[in-house]
């Protein structure tokens, strides 16, 4: 076998079986295999205690570590950097002379040496040019698909890209609309807002002049009773001579005084007013709930 299949083998032995990576601090387990020493705990504290390959019960506390195969993972790695640089200048890895052939069966490039070795013995076998024009045939064959391809997704995402612009102008679009419907409702209301304040400004007005009217006319009566009561009781104090004099002038400003009962004005109008006011705020109220009900579906849907 040629080098090159040499280092690919040994790199798969070198491999973690959970983390698909050369091992890193490896570790033997209960039953002989082999894991990063990360690997094996984390697979241990998510699964039961077993072995991840042989299923055989194993013990974290028996891991024991293996130098050994920390140091051939080492030498592996740099035999494989090796390798792939002399691949690279046209050198065999194995026995350092030119790669002018190319194997079909492994698919890699080989030197006369390994021509007659038993790895590619039976193996077809063709001169590196011979072998590049026959994979270029190959190859070129398949870029007039390839490009066709590319074209399709080409289109493809140029259609996702207009669309995607278009979703976004519509989105931007009705942004803008839903902001200016919000604005404008939120206008309305304010203007309808005040000018139900103003009214009941107007109507508070009323209702404190209407009050101080009538307090008014209430205390002018109030004193002018007040006055006459005070007259009155002086008068049944005086002899009955002095006090029969002015009997006639006396019981005229008494029946004066009950003629004279202030007239107030009615806060009926004002009450009625007031009233009109509590039955539209009660309407206002259920237009309210019945709006912010429809919005709330109407939001709904749209999400």
């Amino acid at each position: 076998m040629a080098t090159g299949n040499l280092v690919k083998n040994c790199s798969e032995e070198a491999t973690c079986s959970l983390c698909l990576e050369y091992f890193k601090d490896p570790v033997t387990v209960d039953c002989g295999h082999n894991f990063c020493q990360v690997c094996i705990t984390q697979c241990l504290e998510k699964a039961k205690t077993s072995c991840p390959q042989c299923r055989d019960t194993i013990s974290q506390r028996n891991f024991r570590p293996n130098r050994q195969l920390a140091n051939l993972v080492e030498l592996i790695k740099k035999l494989q950097l090796e390798t792939q640089e002399e691949e690279k200048r046209g050198v065999c890895g194995k026995h350092q002379e030119p790669l002018k052939l190319f194997c079909k069966e492994d698919q890699m490039c080989v030197c006369l040496v390994c021509d007659k070795s038993k790895e590619h013995k039976s193996h077809n076998v063709l001169p590196l040019e011979e072998a590049s024009e026959e994979y270029k045939g190959k190859v070129k064959k398949e870029i007039p698909s390839l490009v066709k391809m590319r074209k399709a997704l080409e289109a493809l995402h140029s259609e996702e890209e207009q669309k995607s612009k278009k979703s976004l102008t519509r989105l931007e679009e009705e942004r803008q609309k839903g902001l200016a419907a919000f604005v404008q409702l939120q206008t309305a209301l304010e203007k309808k807002k005040s000018s139900w304040m103003s009214g009941l400004d107007d109507l508070e007005k009323k209702m404190k002049e209407n009050c101080r009217e009538n307090s008014f006319e209430l205390m002018n009566g109030i004193m002018d009773l007040s006055s006459l009561i005070a007259e009155m009781a002086w008068k049944c104090q005086q002899p009955a001579g002095e006090f029969l004099q002015d009997i006639a002038k006396i019981l005229d400003r008494y029946n004066s005084a009950e003629v004279r009962i202030p007239v107030l004005k009615p806060p009926q109008e004002l009450e009625s007013i007031l009233e009109m006011f509590t039955h539209k705020r009660e309407a206002l109220e259920k237009i309210f709930k019945d709006c912010q009900d429809s919005l709330e579906n109407t939001l709904q849907e749209d999400t």
